[in-house]
């Protein structure tokens, strides 16, 4: 069996799109929440996995290949400088693990840190 794995950014949840060709070489689809609960799956098997996805489109299903990550600094009275690595609806994908004295040393750490795709730079505070 071939798996092909999309994930999907909707709202604060994450849900988990999975494409795959059966034994018998049809195509489906199921969504399911991070914690595993089945959200929807195709009532049908496709011959192409073309008509799959379009199937999955009519659930919900965004076939975007890349979705963006923002890196968020903040500053918290009295503890200091963070950074959070995230999507812009706010799911954390990574973040320090300590509080930083200065702004420059934690842009330094995330630089270091930060997942190796292009990173986009906003300020919180």
């Amino acid at each position: 069996m071939e798996h092909i794995m999309i994930y999907k950014i909707s709202g604060n949840q994450r849900l988990i799109w999975k494409f795959y060709k059966t034994d018998d070489n049809k195509w489906r689809w199921y969504c399911h929440e991070k914690n595993g609960y089945l959200l929807s799956q195709s009532d049908n098997a496709y011959n192409s996995q073309l008509l799959c996805i379009e199937n999955a489109k009519k659930q919900g299903y965004s076939d975007e290949s890349v979705l963006p990550l923002f890196l968020h600094i903040s500053y918290i009275q009295e503890k200091g400088w963070k950074w959070y690595q995230c999507y812009g609806c706010g799911y954390i994908v990574k973040q320090a693990s300590v509080f930083f004295p200065t702004y420059q040393a934690c842009i330094i750490d995330a630089e270091q840190e930060c997942i190796g795709i292009l990173v986009q730079l906003s300020e919180k505070t």
